[in-house]
C-alpha cells in the first residue's frame, strides 16, 4: 500500500515537471532559450529528489551519515550560482522571457 502512494506521488512530481516546464518553454519562440530552460528545470528537478533523498538516506542509516546532507547543501549551492548564470544567458537571448526568480504562483493568470 506504501508503494503504490509513493509511485502515485512520484507520477505526480515527473508530471508537474513536463508540465511546468512546457509552460515555461512556450513562452519563448528561441531555440536555445528553450534548451536552457529545460536544463534549468531538470537540474532543479534532480536536485529537488536528490534533496529528499538524501533527508531520507540520513534519517534511516544514522546522523553518522550527516555527511550526505552537507553534500547536499554544497550542490544546493552550486547549483543556485549555476541557476544564477543561466538566467543571465536566457535574458540576455530573450529579455522578454522572465527570470526564474520572477517565476512564481503570483505572476501566473489562467
Amino acid at each position: 500500500m506504501e508503494w503504490m502512494v509513493c509511485a502515485r506521488y512520484r507520477c505526480l512530481l515527473v508530471a508537474s515537471f513536463f508540465k511546468a516546464n512546457r509552460i515555461e518553454a512556450n513562452m519563448t519562440e528561441h531555440e536555445s532559450a528553450k534548451r536552457i530552460i529545460t536544463r534549468r528545470n531538470g537540474f532543479l528537478f534532480g536536485v529537488f529528489v536528490m534533496s529528499i533523498l538524501s533527508v531520507a538516506l540520513t534519517l534511516k542509516l544514522g546522523w553518522t551519515y550527516a555527511w550526505i546532507l552537507i553534500v547536499t547543501g554544497g550542490v544546493l549551492y552550486v547549483g543556485y550560482r549555476w541557476i544564477r548564470r543561466q538566467d543571465e544567458r536566457l535574458s540576455a537571448i530573450d529579455p522578454e522571457h522572465p527570470l526564474f526568480r520572477e517565476m512564481r504562483l503570483d505572476y501566473v493568470r489562467d
